[in-house]
């Protein structure tokens, strides 16, 4: 099996050179890359971003026989603040034009929150906040249809899409579209009371929506004071293996992305579960 990393989880390159020679290094053979936080020193907003950069990136990459699975493009779907909203979406329309020139077939987010600052709150689990966040994710896989680029949800429990049943209702709000799809993060799913549970909610998630299913991120987690706490794999409680087999049974070669684990923590992974 060929696994692919967060790119910003390598930490050391700021160039794409550098990446592709990190990924090569740990045996990593593609990645989920956000420009802003892989290449700081590189303008990678709504209007930098190009056919261009976009060529140029892959083809260094591919140097190193590596390849951008996913562009990550994550934002606040529901702020309040209608301009930073509005540009969040712009971003993300950008980000749908250019991912082929990348070579990445994707273009993910979460969906964000009605807290700013992310805290859990019942607030977004209303039909309001639904509403909202499926009314962007309408207009965004509309320019996903025209660019021939899919758009990747990422559920998550503190977000307004946030399980097997909202991302169900979100296929029906945009009328089945193929350009919708879901990167399926087991760990984004549960809550320490819940995690226990991890393995049973993936199948659920895979029961329910595996032709949906675009991507996987692996993240191992423990549970301290309370809180789930997210650390480099095999050094947590999750079950990577039954993860593993439940993601590969339904999804032959679908992009399997390890987060939360870094530099050579990533490849020690990679090469005991190839």
């Amino acid at each position: 099996m060929e696994f692919g990393c967060r790119a910003h989880d390598l930490t050391a390159p700021r160039t794409p050179e550098e990446l592709g020679a990190a990924c090569e290094a740990q045996d990593v053979r593609y990645v989920q890359l956000a420009l802003a936080k892989s290449f700081p020193d590189m303008a990678s907003g709504a209007r930098e971003v190009s056919p261009g950069m976009g060529a140029h990136v892959r083809r260094v990459l591919a140097a190193h026989g590596v390849e951008v699975a996913v562009m990550g493009c994550y934002f606040n779907m529901i702020d309040a603040d209608a301009v930073a909203r509005e540009v969040g979406i712009e971003k993300f329309e950008a980000y749908l034009a250019n991912a082929r020139h990348f070579g990445a077939p994707i273009v993910a987010s979460e969906t964000g929150s009605v807290d700013p600052s992310f805290r859990y709150t019942e607030a977004n689990f209303t039909t309001e906040a639904f509403d909202e966040a499926a009314a962007v994710i309408e207009r965004l896989v509309a320019v996903g249809e025209r660019m021939g680029t899919i758009v990747g949800i990422e559920p998550g429990v503190n977000h307004p899409i946030h399980d097997a049943e909202t991302c169900a209702r979100l296929v029906e709000r945009v009328g089945g579209s193929p350009y919708l799809g879901f990167i399926l993060d087991p760990t984004a799913l549960v809550t320490p009371e819940l995690a226990p549970r991890q393995l049973e909610v993936t199948h659920e998630m895979l029961g329910r929506l595996a032709p949906r299913i675009v991507a996987t991120h692996l993240v191992d987690w423990r549970v301290e004071a309370g809180e789930l706490v997210r650390v480099n794999l095999g050094e947590g409680s999750m079950d990577v293996d039954g993860v593993l087999a439940a993601v590969t049974a339904a999804k032959p070669h679908g992009y399997v992305l390890t987060e939360f684990t870094e530099n050579d923590a990533i490849g020690r992974f990679v090469r005991a579960h190839a």
